[in-house]
């Protein structure tokens, strides 16, 4: 995505009305967060990264860290997306680490889980994304925990989760952090979110908000998704 369409999108989240107590998070690419930035400063919408890496100083080329994006009002981070963990071999234990790094930094990690196609066939998703949560969190202290499900067999391909199924994790991923810290926990769902179905987690109990990918970066997806949440 160019500078142009990353600031047009964003344009569109910052004039979007949507109701009280509805948050709105944008993460652009790292090369964009400085232009997007511009545009919602001073407004509802917040300001989120796609990554971080861990350490807070050496010499680790192309990584971006923490201080870095807090300087550009960045205050939340993805950590763990499945594309992450798929294409450049990021291991849990090293979603662990950037967990660790966003909180000692001051940003918000929204960490992402989920279980593969063949994990989901095998009835491993339970065990899956429970490994997940409880190494994510190893070693860590804190009140607040926001959580992505994104089942990786449904993102970008048009097979959603049933808001059934997808409840039925997220109840999981809460009990298991009410147990190992006892963080007030909020789990949003990813996975082929679009305006059709979008209302049909919105309104599920245990589900708290979505993460929308491809669909939040067309501007008529964008502009329908936004317009759902001005009830």
């Amino acid at each position: 995505m160019g500078r142009a369409d990353a600031v047009m999108l964003a344009e569109i989240a910052r004039a979007a009305k949507t109701a009280e107590g509805v948050q709105t998070i944008v993460c652009p690419s790292f090369v964009h967060i400085d232009a997007v930035g511009r545009v919602v400063s001073g407004s509802a919408v917040v300001l989120g990264a796609q990554d971080a890496y861990f350490e807070s100083s050496g010499a680790f080329t192309s990584a971006v860290g923490i201080k870095e994006l807090k300087e550009l009002g960045v205050s939340h981070v993805l950590v763990g997306h499945s594309e992450r963990r798929r294409y450049f071999g990021e291991t849990d234990e090293a979603v662990n680490k950037k967990v660790k790094a966003a909180y000692a930094g001051g940003l918000q990690p929204v960490v992402c889980v989920g279980e593969t196609e063949q994990e989901r066939t095998a009835g491993q998703t339970e065990s899956r994304v429970s490994a997940q949560v409880r190494t994510a969190f190893q070693g860590v202290s804190v009140k607040k925990v926001i959580i992505a499900y994104e089942p990786i067999w449904a993102i970008g391909t048009g097979k959603a989760s049933s808001s059934a199924d997808a409840r039925a994790v997220h109840q999981l991923i809460k009990q298991i952090v009410k147990e190992t810290n006892g963080s007030q926990c909020s789990v949003l769902y990813g996975g082929s979110v679009t305006p059709d179905n979008m209302h049909e987690f919105w309104n599920t109990t245990d589900i708290d908000g979505v993460l929308v990918g491809g669909a939040s970066a067309r501007k008529e997806t964008l502009s329908s998704l936004l317009a759902l949440l001005s009830f």
